[in-house]
């Protein structure tokens, strides 16, 4: 999990992250939702993921991320969000041209 925090400490428009690594340290399944994306921690027993990577952070999912053994990253609203908004471009641009 170390790496994967360098890794988006990296990220253009990064200036902060928050770590709660209470998960395994070699994540299995990670879910990813650009911007401003931690309820979807919630959704982590149905869709199986150990970590979640999103840009912003909320109070009330330090314990339940600790209580789950689970990893939540947050590495920043902008940071995330334009990785995701480029991502979408870029399927768009090869689908439509």
């Amino acid at each position: 999990i170390s790496e994967t925090c360098a890794a988006l400490r990296s990220l253009p428009g990064w200036t902060h992250s928050v770590e709660l690594t209470f998960g395994p340290k070699i994540p299995e399944r990670i879910c990813i939702v650009s911007g401003s994306g931690c309820d979807a921690v919630y959704q982590h027993e149905r869709e199986g993921f150990d970590t979640l990577i999103t840009g912003e952070p909320r109070q009330q999912i330090y314990h339940f991320a600790k209580e789950r053994q689970l990893n939540v990253i947050c590495a920043g609203h902008y940071a995330t969000e334009t990785l995701g908004v480029q991502a979408v471009g870029g399927v768009l641009a090869e689908r439509f041209g």
